[in-house]
């Protein structure tokens, strides 16, 4: 395919190559791939790859067609052109962020604390997970599938506390359960929805960052977004994006602290204030 390619730079290369690909690279707009299903799609996928670094515009029309323009200038922005044509995501309503909550200094503190808890890997059904996990106020227990109570929240968690309950807009003994996440290198956490005991999430990231996925059916298919979450970052999730968007984190680099503060659903009173 490369050569492919390359034969643009020949005038004699201007005619019906073998088989169902033809190209005037040289003297056209234009390569048309007639190839159906699986050989098809890779003969696309390779002219893509390639074409990128040779054309200064193209695109890839549904299934037949590439157009390519003559100019071999400007090839960086050739190299970014399928990602500006595909749709924008939709953030999903609910969805909030802001970065800087904490400073360099108080991530350094937090992490501190955080290195001395006990910390556990995360069970589920008898599986254990690739994450560590702890939760003080409340915890949902999986083999009774309830939330039980469990110790209170370290006191130096108590100023982090207050900056979650004001960037959520809530008073700060709404929060009444609070997780804490280690991510090593190649940990991650699955497609999945919180449990619905719970009500509006807040979540801080310290250390290295992450990409928060988002996916939620519409009709046969998947509707989907992302965001970067940066270290010392923090974020909510309520409404829309609480009860219909599940979220995933894929595996990690480098080592990463999630600190998450959790109100229950309804009026449930089963624990006393956080902090």
């Amino acid at each position: 395919m490369q050569q492919l390619l390359e034969q643009r730079r020949d005038p004699a290369s201007c005619k019906s190559l073998t088989g169902s690909v033809r190209t005037s690279l040289g003297c056209t707009d234009f390569v048309l791939i007639n190839y159906p299903g699986e050989y098809g799609h890779n003969i696309r996928r390779q002219l893509l790859q390639f074409g990128a670094a040779l054309f200064r515009n193209f695109t890839i029309a549904p299934q037949v067609t590439l157009v390519a323009g003559k100019d071999p200038m400007d090839r960086q922005r050739a190299l970014f052109m399928e990602m500006e044509q595909k749709p924008p995501e939709v953030e999903p309503r609910g969805f909030r962020h802001r970065e800087q909550i904490v400073s360099e200094e108080d991530e350094a503190a937090l992490v501190a604390g955080l290195e001395k808890l006990s910390l556990k890997p995360f069970e589920f059904h008898g599986y254990l997970g690739n994450r560590r996990v702890v939760n003080f106020g409340l915890k949902y227990d999986f083999s009774r599938q309830s939330v039980q109570r469990a110790d209170d929240m370290p006191s130096f968690l108590n100023d982090l506390l207050n900056r979650a309950a004001s960037f959520a807009g809530r008073e700060k003994g709404a929060f009444r359960q609070v997780g804490v996440n280690e991510y090593h290198p190649g940990a991650g956490i699955g497609w999945h929805k919180d449990k619905p005991q719970f009500g509006i999430i807040v979540g801080v990231s310290l250390l290295a960052p992450a990409t928060l996925r988002f996916r939620r059916t519409q009709g046969e298919n998947w509707i989907r977004a992302s965001h970067t979450l940066q270290p010392r970052s923090i974020y909510i999730l309520a409404g829309e994006a609480r009860t219909d968007w599940e979220h995933s984190i894929p595996p990690l680099n480098a080592l990463r602290y999630s600190i998450t503060f959790r109100t229950l659903a309804g009026a449930q009173d089963m624990a006393h204030p956080l902090g």
